[in-house]
């Protein structure tokens, strides 16, 4: 048994992540947010082995502060010095960390990002975890050993964001103007990627690396509002809107967050998880992106009973 610290417990992947673990024999400690700012910190840590850092501020849907740049910075960037210094003083072993795979780029180049790519962020939000991993980087000494996990868009029953919101749209049927979206685009399962965490946290073949992580799959976002809407029960008619209209009404309506998200590749190639760890994605985009939406449709059937 691993004692076994989790930030962000009670977040969605925290809440896919905490059951893995227990289930898999080890023992849980949740670390709410409130204690991320306590000095108590350590002492809350204490017996701890591993530590994995999910809390962040991720990409806000409306957002209310006046420095945003200030706000990822103190959550992405001071939450997670924090946590490393009170795990350092509290003798933990091991820090994973996610960060994002957003670190690279907006939208990836022929063939994709692997782990060799340059970083390139783009917005706040991935600046401030690319920050993040370099002062893991420089401060983690050699008596922790570190793993940075890079995800792109995680999916999974729950799921919130952006391309979540808009994946519901599909779910219920409706027509869109996106059938000409036919640019690749990685995501991850919550299954693959708290396979991928739960295996970092006690796998003793390693001190330490960055990896990237993804489905075996790639998809486009037109074929997956196709194969949601299919799953649902729905045929779905998405209307061949060209790329660059959408991109200008996308501008127009102050989106333009979300211009490569939706329009431009974003395709990974992993390669540390597999040639360091022996370790693959164990289940299917398909697979999963059926049981997603499932989970969706007796969500909303609940709430309506």
């Amino acid at each position: 048994m691993t004692v076994i610290a989790v930030s962000g417990a009670s977040g969605f992947l925290g809440r896919h992540l905490g059951p893995e673990l227990l289930a898999r024999g080890h023992r849980l400690i949740a670390i709410p947010r409130a204690m991320l700012y306590s000095k108590e910190l350590a002492t809350a840590l204490a017996g701890a082995q591993t530590v994995i850092h999910l809390a962040a501020r991720a990409h806000v849907l409306q957002e209310a502060s006046d420095n945003p740049q200030a706000e990822f910075w103190k959550a992405n960037v001071g939450l997670t010095q924090n946590l490393a210094v009170a795990a350092k003083h509290a003798g933990v072993k091991r820090f994973v960390f996610v960060s994002s795979a957003g670190v690279l780029g907006a939208s990836s180049p022929p063939g994709g990002f692997n782990e060799e790519s340059s970083p390139h962020p783009h917005d706040a939000y991935s600046a401030s975890k690319l920050q993040a991993e370099e002062w893991l980087n420089a401060n983690l000494g050699a008596s922790m050993d570190l793993a940075i996990v890079r995800p792109p868009l995680i999916y999974g029953p729950g799921a919130k964001g952006n391309l979540m919101r808009l994946l519901r749209f599909a779910l219920k049927g409706w027509p869109l103007p996106i059938g000409a979206l036919r640019a690749p685009r990685s995501m991850v399962a919550t299954r693959n990627i708290v396979d991928l965490i739960s295996m970092l946290a006690t796998d003793a073949t390693f001190t330490r690396s960055t990896m990237l992580v993804a489905d075996r799959e790639s998809i486009s976002v037109a074929d997956l509002f196709r194969a949601v809407a299919r799953y649902a029960g729905h045929r779905p008619w998405l209307a061949p809107l060209p790329p660059v209209l959408i991109r200008s009404l996308l501008a127009i309506s102050g989106r333009t967050h979300d211009i490569e998200r939706l329009t431009g590749p974003f395709v990974l190639n992993p390669n540390t998880a597999q040639s360091q760890f022996d370790w693959v994605p164990p289940y299917p985009l398909q697979s999963e992106l059926q049981r997603t939406v499932v989970w969706e449709l007796e969500a909303a059937a609940r709430q309506i009973d």
